[in-house]
């Protein structure tokens, strides 16, 4: 079946059948809707221009974008590794289909469910809902997963068939519409949004969400949904809300006169939510707010929910009939108690978290007690939290899901990061590039640096994977590693001892110890994430040349003269077209200076402006690199530009780059009686630097030339 994306003048994106575009393509132009993309005979009908292949082949595609092919040369072309993690090898995924039988509106319990597990389960499989269609000023956005409005059962049977889902979850089986499209021997989820649909499913496959038979509950995220830290004294006088859409079910008008007739000097009562455009509806909401002790706030976003709960006493849910009642859980999560009807599943969500009730009159006497016992409200209060964190937590919820999923579709649809692997590392940003390769065969991996550590965001900025802060650490992981010898003190404990395996990787040659902890030697590449902000290339042949005189403060006998810097740029210019690209911290802005001074605008000095990942985007641009023992050598080695590594008192052996693309100049240590000095600690003590200074400016020409090529 041929689908359009088309996006609403809202900027809400939703796939339409050809045929409902054709039919209500007038009015929507007129709405100021667009046609964002679909088959290229549709597009031209409507007189979209359809948006040509790229072609990675073609010269344009090679010269100017890195990701479509090999970086050219002077001296020929140099493969270039691939450093966006969308190229990265995905696990198989499945196809979730959910069927939604009645036109969805925001704010309505059942739509925020379905949003919220479309969400979550969009990062492992492609998910669809399929919904009847409505006025496009009424649909909600789903995020991550594709929205489907058809419009009758004809349609969105050809639809679900021919997307083929591996599991359908449907949240209307008591209509069970476009059945005729489920293949039931493929797998099919029900979950009944009503009272009588979990207490009496009509089918086999209904997975009750509330009641005595209880499978799964709905859960909402307790970090959002949590009290109030500090919260100062209570008024004397009672806040009570009451959330939900304004209807004769949510709000019934027999409760509406008891309100009025209700003492204004006990509380004030404060109602959200939408109110649908039925006459009862609004009659209803002007009555309401009509009262005087009652104030009406119309429909929230739902990201200022919380702070609504939290300045609440009470949350009052007058429903005729309930399954799960949103709100109740939400304020519970937040701490305020809930006093409710008793009706449907009410008395199975609220619990020891609040007070159940008969009638209208009791609903508002139980108000009136709470007002006179405020020992009691907070004591309930706390009770409410502690249900909501027993049954109601949201990653609980999607636990659950994601156990039936499997199950109802033979594994098909795994919604849950199997093996997740956890890295912990603090020790610079040269080692991490070198612990990329290994970090990169791991599956799924989180890695976790101390948030004091001074690379924290360089390393945060570069790393293709999840960093988090170590603090942020928590049990649940398959299999944790300490790389670089990571300090024992700080690997987090209570976590399951036998889930975590921690392997440690050190030794006297760190390089050696990398590869040797790969199972595929051939995957010794390292990766890193770059960022684009300046583009160097203007369309003239001249090379561009990075220079790095860079390292930690505390090795400043890592660093090459200043005045070799400026020889040696002199020599380069006397026989080699080339514009030279300085770079590092700002602690290394004064070598870029003096290189200017002796260049002139040969030279560009962008030390101290840029974020590492952006200035790893400018070393990928250069040709080539001259650089010290520093984290920009790895860094252009990941990134695919050949250079030169000037070495002294480092371990060329033990810290070498793993992608090959960098070679060293190493110093013979002249007339110093302790070179080599590697391993006598503290190397960075010394500062004659003598083993490095034994490095000339014509010893470091004669090997770029062999690079550069012929002089002209």
């Amino acid at each position: 079946m041929e689908t359009v994306t088309v996006q609403n003048a809202r900027g809400r994106r939703v796939d339409v059948t050809a045929s409902m575009l054709r039919e209500n393509w007038p009015v929507w132009k007129e709405e100021g809707w667009l046609i964002l993309g679909g088959p290229p005979e549709i597009l031209r009908e409507y007189g979209v221009k359809p948006k040509p292949a790229i072609d990675p082949t073609a010269p344009w595609a090679q010269a100017n974008n890195r990701k479509f092919g090999p970086k050219i040369k002077r001296n020929g072309p140099v493969t270039v590794p691939v450093v966006t993690p969308e190229a990265w090898p995905r696990r198989k995924r499945g196809v979730l289909v959910h069927i939604i039988a009645e036109p969805i509106r925001q704010g309505v319990g059942l739509v925020i469910n379905v949003a919220e597990c479309a969400e979550w389960a969009a990062g492992f499989a492609d998910v669809h809902v399929i919904a009847p269609f409505q006025d496009s000023a009424k649909v909600p956005y789903f995020v991550k997963s594709k929205l489907h409005l058809v419009k009758d059962d004809a349609e969105g049977i050809a639809l679900l068939r021919s997307l083929a889902p591996d599991l359908v979850r449907h949240h209307s089986p008591k209509r069970c519409w476009l059945s005729a499209g489920i293949d039931f021997g493929r797998g099919v989820i029900g979950t009944a949004h009503n009272w009588e649909g979990n207490v009496r499913p009509m089918h086999d496959w209904v997975v009750p969400i509330c009641g005595p038979n209880v499978q799964i509950r709905h859960g909402v995220d307790l970090d959002v949904f949590k009290p109030k830290a500090g919260a100062g004294q209570k008024p004397k006088r009672l806040r009570v809300g009451i959330v939900g859409r304004i209807d004769g079910n949510k709000i019934p008008t027999p409760f509406v006169s008891a309100l009025a007739a209700f003492d204004p000097t006990i509380a004030d009562f404060h109602v959200y939510g939408p109110t649908l455009d039925f006459t009862a509806n609004k009659t209803l909401e002007a009555k309401l707010g009509a009262i005087k002790h009652v104030t009406v706030h119309g429909v929230l976003p739902r990201n200022e929910l919380p702070a609504v709960y939290q300045k609440l006493d009470v949350l009052l849910v007058t429903s005729a009939m309930e399954a799960v009642n949103r709100a109740a859980i939400e304020a519970m999560a937040c701490g305020a108690p809930v006093i409710a009807r008793d009706a449907g599943g009410l008395p199975d969500t609220v619990g020891d978290g609040g007070i159940i009730c008969n009638s209208d009159a009791d609903l508002l006497e139980a108000v009136k007690r709470m007002a006179g016992d405020r020992t009691r409200l907070y004591r309930l209060g706390e009770a409410a939290r502690g249900r909501a964190e027993k049954l109601f937590d949201i990653r609980r919820m999607f636990d659950q899901y994601a156990n039936i999923y499997s199950e109802r579709s033979d594994g098909r649809v795994e919604c849950r990061e199997t093996g997740r692997e956890a890295v912990f590392f603090a020790n610079g940003i040269g080692n991490f590039i070198m612990a990329t390769p290994f970090i990169s065969n791991l599956n799924d991996p989180t890695v976790f640096v101390p948030a004091d550590d001074k690379q924290f965001d360089a390393i945060k900025a570069i790393s293709p994977w999840l960093v988090k802060a170590l603090k942020e650490y928590t049990p649940g992981f398959d299999r944790c590693y300490a790389v670089w010898a990571f300090p024992p003190k700080l690997i987090p404990g209570g976590a399951d001892p036998i889930r975590q395996e921690y392997s440690l990787i050190s030794g006297d040659n760190e390089a050696e110890s990398c590869l040797a902890m790969l199972s595929d030697p051939a995957k010794k590449k390292p990766i890193i994430k770059t960022t684009r902000k300046w583009t160097l290339r203007t369309g003239a042949n001249e090379t561009l040349i990075a220079l790095v005189n860079g390292c930690e403060p505390r090795w400043k006998n890592k660093r090459w003269p200043i005045p070799f810097w400026c020889d040696l740029a002199r020599m380069i210019l006397k026989n080699h077209d080339g514009q030279f690209v300085y770079l590092g911290s700002a602690e290394e802005k004064p070598t870029g200076d003096a290189l200017i001074k002796a260049v002139g605008n040969k030279c560009w000095n962008f030390a101290g402006a840029l974020a590492l990942d952006e200035t790893a985007d400018l070393v990928a641009q250069c040709d080539y690199i001259i650089t010290t023992d520093s984290a920009l050598m790895h860094v252009a080695d990941a990134v695919g530009t050949q250079g030169l590594a000037l070495f002294g008192a480092t371990s060329w052996s033990k810290n070498r780059p793993l992608g090959g693309n960098i070679t060293p100049v190493q110093g013979d240590g002249g007339e110093c009686k302790d070179f080599p000095c590697y391993g006598k600690a503290p190397m960075w003590k010394c500062e004659a630097a003598v083993c490095l200074n034994s490095i000339t400016p014509e010893v470091v020409y004669g090997r770029v030339k062999a690079m550069l090529g012929a002089e002209r």
